[in-house]
């Protein structure tokens, strides 16, 4: 084990990952851990603005609320010298305000996200500091299951039993990076992955990509998404069983998005794939384990989720 988690749950005792983090425990201080992951969500918040209070008392509450954690977070740097992950805050299931909640001073989820700010304020300029963003991963699984009162009621579980996995693999993916094993590569099939339809048998003018129609809509899409990734420094590679000519003119379908200059490797022949895949490999000098192979529609959303 490498990872210390300081847990805010018990109604009773919410800032006990608090008092564990400034004060110190045997179990804590004889871990010596490598990475320390703090785990709190929105019930953690010793206070939340009301109708009642000003916009100056709501400004002071915010930077009262911000400073409880800046203070948690340097002295843990000073005792412990090792990677910090910090959730961000999810919302609450309900909007007192309805819309209004999100910009009025006064609403919850106002509160809440100028304070993520913050936190992402301070992330930005510490090296060492690390955002879980629950706030995503609660809106992506659905507020109303994920913050379900059930648990919270029940175990004093932050969030509802089934949505632990995604918070883990989104702390697993942060500690990953720490360790430099995040994946690096992404590899396509083309057929039926970049373009709907076999380019060998459909040719170029018979393949769905672009505005046309819903499936070339999906596909054009994708290719938007790998090209992001490309931005951000994935290596795109291209593995597919077809002759080079067509695979390249696939490629330069008009209402394509990816060309064949955003491939660092273009692997378009009749060999096994694997065997293709561990030539990219070795060209590249990587690991088969720093790779994702996308290879079908039906990978798409896994192939997403994967690479974060």
């Amino acid at each position: 084990e490498i990872c210390a988690c300081l847990v805010g749950s018990e109604m009773c005792i919410r800032d006990r990952y608090w008092q564990d983090a400034m004060f110190g425990t045997p179990e804590l201080d004889d871990f010596h851990p490598d990475v320390i992951y703090i785990h709190t969500n929105w019930r953690n918040l010793t206070a939340l603005p009301t109708t009642a209070d000003s916009e100056a008392a709501i400004d002071a509450m915010l930077d009262e609320q911000y400073a409880h954690f800046e203070t948690m977070w340097q002295a843990l740097e000073q005792k412990f010298s090792c990677p910090v992950i910090q959730n961000n805050f999810d919302r609450p299931n309900f909007r007192l305000m309805g819309n209004r909640d999100i910009w009025d001073p006064h609403g919850r989820s106002n509160f809440i996200s100028r304070l993520n700010q913050k936190f992402y304020a301070y992330a930005a300029s510490h090296e060492h500091f690390y955002i879980n963003d629950i706030d995503y991963l609660s809106a992506d699984y659905g507020l109303t299951a994920w913050g379900d009162a059930f648990f919270w009621h029940m175990y004093k579980y932050a969030i509802c039993l089934d949505a632990i996995p995604s918070l883990a693999n989104s702390v697993a993916n942060i500690i990953k990076s720490l360790y430099g094993r995040n994946k690096k590569a992404l590899v396509l099939d083309l057929d039926n992955t970049l373009w709907g339809g076999i380019v060998g048998d459909d040719g170029v003018d018979g393949l769905a990509i672009g505005p046309e129609v819903p499936e070339g809509q999906v596909y054009a899409e994708f290719q938007s998404y790998c090209k992001a990734l490309k931005s951000i420094g994935v290596i795109l590679a291209v593995d597919s069983k077809n002759d080079e000519a067509n695979a390249l003119a696939g490629l330069n379908h008009p209402d394509g998005v990816l060309r064949p200059d955003d491939f660092v490797a273009i692997k378009a022949n009749w060999d096994p794939k694997d065997l293709n895949l561990k030539a990219i490999a070795s060209e590249l000098n990587l690991g088969a384990d720093s790779f994702v192979f996308a290879l079908s529609l039906i990978h798409i959303l896994r192939c997403r989720r994967t690479l974060g």
